[in-house]
């Protein structure tokens, strides 16, 4: 049984812009499996929205549709997808008006700015969630508003014949202190551990002193060490001995500066990387190949993701996770 709904504004309508065209068809070949598209303008439609979750994608939308929306389908506790920030549009073209010194459309900038910041504040407040295309739209003004990147939608990895995750990899120099202090945040999360123990998941660490790192780092007795491969981690002299038998790849930093070439290194292989966020946009990483988590709590549900019957490794991209994240956020 499908477990999403989409009622879009623009579905089935012939005259919109190329782009709405291209993101709704691209939504519906992706998510065919998993999700009714519906026409929200065809009032002859019945749903069911029985054990489902419900999202409203109506880029544009005014403040009377919003509040009529609502009343309508409250009850399905429905999430509305908003597109772009209108808010942060007009604040940009304010900007741009006031360094000009052009008085009037500057005046109209910030009406219509009042305006657009109203609306995306009513529907924040009254819908469970609101989303945007971009990470910066979605927290311009409104702190929780959800990043949806819908234009990663129109590329499917190519199938590396997986269902579902046995090992982890994490290639990377072990005696490096930034790489030793994040993977000592990552292992030392009790909720992270058990996670990998249920689901059987395995960790090979590669690189220079990897199993130095699991003895001086790692408590011998602990449920933790049994979550390594200890017997094919080591040191490596080329990665592309190492790729097989790896179904995803950990980047190791969560923080930091610079180019992570491990994330470029993999992706070459057709092997994704689960990456920290502060790393999206430091360097034009692979954005099909490359899946960013803000925390070790929002690492542990993309994990779940992957293992639930939703979603397939062969079929995963950094896009269908924002997705279900945000269809199942709060």
């Amino acid at each position: 049984m499908k477990k999403y709904v989409v009622l879009s504004s623009n579905y089935g309508n012939n005259d919109i812009a190329n782009g709405a065209r291209t993101r709704l068809s691209a939504w519906e070949l992706i998510f065919s499996n998993w999700v009714d598209f519906y026409d929200l303008n065809d009032s002859s439609i019945k749903l069911d929205l029985r054990n489902k979750k419900l999202l409203i994608d109506y880029p544009g939308i005014k403040i009377w549709k919003i509040i009529s929306l609502y009343i309508k389908y409250r009850k399905f506790k429905p999430k509305l997808f908003m597109q772009d920030s209108q808010s942060r549009y007009y604040y940009t073209q304010g900007i741009f008006n006031i360094k000009n010194k052009y008085f009037l459309p500057t005046v109209i900038s910030l009406i219509n700015l009042l305006r657009s910041f109203a609306r995306e504040s009513l529907a924040r407040l009254i819908f469970s969630n609101i989303g945007f295309c971009s990470t910066i739209d979605s927290t311009f003004f409104i702190n929780n508003g959800y990043p949806v990147e819908l234009f990663l939608s129109n590329a499917i990895l190519e199938s590396n014949n997986i269902s579902k995750i046995n090992v982890i990899g994490i290639v990377a120099n072990f005696d490096y202190q930034p790489n030793q202090v994040s993977l000592n945040t990552i292992f030392k999360n009790k909720l992270l551990i058990d996670k990998l123990f249920s689901y059987k998941i395995k960790i090979r660490l590669l690189g220079k002193s990897s199993t130095k790192f699991i003895h001086e780092n790692i408590n011998l007795n602990s449920k933790s060490l049994q979550i390594f491969d200890i017997q094919k981690s080591g040191p490596f002299d080329d990665i592309r001995d190492q790729i097989e038998g790896i179904d995803i790849f950990l980047s190791p930093s969560l923080y930091g500066a610079g180019v992570k070439n491990k994330i470029n290194e993999v992706a070459k292989y057709n092997k994704i990387t689960l990456a920290w966020e502060g790393c999206r946009y430091e360097y034009p990483y692979d954005p099909y190949k490359t899946i960013y988590f803000q925390s070790i709590e929002d690492l542990i549900t993309i994990l779940d993701i992957i293992h639930s019957d939703m979603i397939s490794l062969n079929e995963m991209t950094s896009f269908k996770i924002q997705f279900i994240k945000f269809m199942e956020s709060l």
